[in-house]
């Protein structure tokens, strides 16, 4: 199907005078469009805000600039198609195919010189993508307390925007189903807790209804790690937690972490105590408060002899944000994903790639003259293949057409 529509509304227009400059027209939008988006002269609307955009916004700006001639529309959603496209492929690299784009060269390939970033390095050519304002700051922060190794979990607040390591070990386990399908809570923030492991499967609420008062007469948390628990007891927790008596998390594993415990000082209770002197309330009563945080089938547990080791860094956004908030949580990602792609590729210099690649992107180096070695290429790959498809390829001059054809690629994004 999707080949017959482009038959029937795309033809060969490059061969006519008229649609060469149709093409020429886009080339200055093209033009028109970069020097304002790198000059940050450009904005586009999100919700019901209008937003100031950056070289980060690319592909989202495109999709908003109205074009000088109705007859390059198809042509424009080509090119945003590709913007797209390479950034999937390479966070950040649409903006520097755009800047391809608009000087349209003949760029040659990359020197097989790559240069290994500092952390410094990578925040420094962050900047190139977003200049200024709390996306970056957000994104620099989390960037010198390690998310360019590890996980990152963006949560709301009502105070003011934070950024915090959580250190210590993941652990494979998942909360049992039947409490979270109960209170509907699927992901628990990382905050101080007590947590114990017991060796086996919890058959009845007498086995623990000594942790439940003890859980009842403080404020924090308790995680109690099993290796199953039997429907019962865990909707009797989910109950007490609904009602606000108890917070007690049922966490349930398919191996043993015994060895995991043991490293982080977290108590095991085994069946074999419940018999002698040693109980429950007493185990957890003596052991320290760790900082514990779940997220899908993670656990994290934070370990004073581990804390060197970050594991998930949690990003704050405050409520006060309101509309703007999710687009701050996409600008952020987007940057430590580019962020990652610089530690594992490096960058190259300006002075390294050819002259027309130089000219082409040198107004993107604001604050840096090195560039993501990965995004480069993933931009450079793709600007062959879209002057390839915009130089075979057009819309037809009737405007029927021109709609149906815009329909057809809007949908296809």
């Amino acid at each position: 199907m999707i080949k017959t529509i482009a038959k029937r509304h795309f033809t060969n227009f490059f061969d006519s005078e008229e649609t060469q400059i149709s093409f020429e027209i886009l080339l200055r939008d093209l033009r028109k469009f970069a020097s304002q988006l790198i000059a940050g002269k450009l904005c586009f609307s999100y919700g019901s805000r209008i937003v100031r955009a950056e070289p980060i916004d690319t592909v989202r700006s495109w999709s908003e600039w109205r074009v000088s001639n109705g007859s390059t529309q198809v042509a424009k959603n080509i090119i945003l198609s590709a913007l797209a496209s390479s950034e999937a492929k390479c966070s950040g690299s649409a903006a520097l195919l755009l800047l391809l784009l608009a000087k349209r060269g003949n760029y040659d390939k990359l020197p097989r010189k790559r240069c290994r970033p500092t952390t410094t390095d990578i925040i420094t050519m962050l900047c190139n993508f977003a200049h200024s304002g709390l996306s970056s700051g957000i994104a620099e922060e989390a960037l010198k307390v390690g998310a360019v190794f590890t996980r990152i979990e963006f949560t709301r607040t009502d105070g003011y925007n934070s950024v915090e390591p959580v250190l210590g070990r993941s652990v494979d386990m998942i909360i049992d189903e039947l409490f979270i399908n109960t209170t509907q809570k699927f992901n628990f923030t990382a905050v101080a807790s007590k947590v114990i492991y017991y060796e086996g499967i919890i058959e009845s609420i007498g086995e623990i209804h000594h942790l439940l008062d003890y859980s009842n007469s403080h404020d924090y948390p308790v995680y109690i790690i099993a290796h199953g628990w039997f429907p019962d007891v865990s909707n009797t927790l989910a109950q007490n937690w609904l009602l606000g008596k108890l917070r007690v998390v049922p966490c349930k594993i398919t191996e043993d972490i015994g060895e995991v415990c043991n490293e982080l000082d977290v108590p095991i209770y085994s069946i074999e105590m419940s018999g002698s002197s040693i109980d429950l309330v007493k185990l957890i009563d003596e052991s320290k408060q760790r900082l514990i945080g779940v997220h899908g089938d993670k656990i994290t547990i934070s370990s004073e002899e581990n804390t060197g080791v970050v594991d998930l860094v949690t990003i704050q956004t405050s409520n006060l944000l309101d509309v703007v908030d999710g687009l701050v949580e996409d600008r952020v990602r987007i940057l430590i994903s580019t962020a990652r792609a610089i530690a594992r590729h490096g960058f190259v210099t300006l002075d390294e790639v050819d002259k027309e690649t130089h000219e082409a992107i040198k107004s993107f180096c604001v604050h840096t003259n090195k560039i993501p070695r990965a995004a480069l290429q993933v931009a450079l790959e793709a600007y062959e293949s879209t002057m390839y498809i915009l130089q075979n390829s057009g819309p037809c001059i009737t405007s029927a057409e021109e709609d149906i054809a815009y329909e057809f690629r809007s949908q296809s994004l």
